[in-house]
């Protein structure tokens, strides 16, 4: 089965891009995508068929910033026209503007487009006025033509109720759920050192200041001053919403928060492994892999009720906690310390259930079915 997978950018270390290499290990797979950093990517990129579009005029006009890249994505594949593929497959949005000139769509949704349905009053007030103009112009146009652009999509995966119920509410199409799975072979339980680890894109979404503030009230509380929280993840393509987001977090940090910029996947790996817990503090993450990898290290994870995603999976008391509040993230976290043999139990469930829940061939067998149901089969 021929399948033309669509990625607007390819140029992190994420979910999107696992989900995409598990797909290629089963199906003909070209990729096409508007930017394409393989220094910047899992090293599998460098087997696949990838092809990089250029944007399409008049887009190509529009200046970089991450409005216009946006525009220039949607523009030109709302452009492309693919012949000899079985299976359309677009998944980061706006690649599902690819259906306009194509049939046979089978979106694979990872979240709805932040930018436009759920930007953070912290980002768009670090846009200047003519900016805060021109994403209220692009927001309404985007979302004028993305609820009649989803209309010829064949078919809607999506990564977790969280993501399924904001397609409805803001697109209005149903989904089906089919969970990204974790590769337990990549991940091994191992020691349990004395810091506890946030890995996330820097961004005021991710909420890194809860993780420190939990960890500050954690180390009042408990005078563990030999502990620390590391804090990793990418930094350097978020404008200055970003650079203000991460001079604030500078600026509350005790000594004893480290931070750990653009770290590579076997850095992510080992730091994991050795955490002592993994702090998940985001706010409406679509799905959240890392919780997922952190268990499949045998590591409890804490995050916010607020959390989106990864509540499909959070069991309350087994293989993490799902925390109220930052006071309560502390208390957890003083929890575990104070109790370590629960701690490992709890890990050791986790790792467990990761097993059971996220098996690679079970979600290779659900996309299948759905590029039959997509075909006519």
């Amino acid at each position: 089965m021929k399948l033309a997978v669509i990625q607007p950018h390819l140029h992190v270390y994420g979910g999107v891009e696992k989900v995409i290499l598990e797909i290629a290990k089963n199906f003909d797979v070209t990729v096409y995508t508007l930017t394409y950093k393989p220094e910047s990517l899992y090293p599998e990129f460098g087997n696949l068929d990838i092809r990089v579009l250029k944007p399409m005029w008049p887009s190509a006009l529009l200046p970089s910033n991450r409005i216009f890249n946006a525009l220039k994505a949607s523009w030109t594949f709302y452009k492309t026209e693919l012949d000899d593929y079985d299976i359309i497959n677009p998944h980061g949005s706006p690649a599902e503007w690819i259906a306009n000139k194509n049939s046979n769509v089978l979106w694979y949704n990872h979240g709805i487009m932040r930018e436009v349905f759920d930007i953070s009053s912290f980002r768009r007030k670090a846009y200047k006025p003519p900016t805060r103009v021109a994403h209220f112009v692009f927001s309404n146009i985007f979302k004028f033509i993305e609820k009649h652009m989803v209309k010829n999509i064949s078919y809607t995966l999506t990564n977790s109720n969280y993501s399924k119920t904001l397609l409805w509410k803001y697109l209005g199409i149903e989904a089906e759920v089919l969970h990204p799975a974790v590769d337990l072979g990549h991940f091994k339980p191992k020691a349990h050192s004395k810091y506890f680890l946030v890995v996330s894109r820097i961004g005021y979404e991710k909420r890194q200041h809860y993780a420190i503030e939990a960890f500050k009230k954690f180390i009042q509380k408990t005078k563990r001053k030999d502990w620390k929280l590391i804090i990793a993840g990418g930094y350097g393509d978020g404008g200055k919403a970003q650079e203000d987001y991460f001079n604030m977090l500078k600026s509350i940090a005790p000594k004893n928060v480290q931070f750990m910029l653009n770290i590579t996947e076997p850095e992510k790996r080992k730091l994991i492994e050795n955490c002592y817990a993994l702090l998940f503090p985001s706010m409406n993450e679509p799905f959240g892999i890392v919780p997922l990898e952190a268990m499949a290290a045998g590591k409890v994870v804490i995050v916010m009720r607020d959390c989106g995603g990864p509540l499909d999976y959070m069991q309350e008391g087994k293989n993490g906690f799902i925390a109220p509040s930052i006071e309560a993230m502390a208390d957890r976290m003083n929890f575990l310390v104070e109790h370590r043999k629960i701690n490992e139990e709890m890990g050791k469930f986790a790792r467990k259930y990761v097993f059971n829940n996220f098996k690679t061939h079970d979600f290779i067998r659900a996309f299948k079915k759905a590029c039959r149901l997509v075909m006519g089969g």
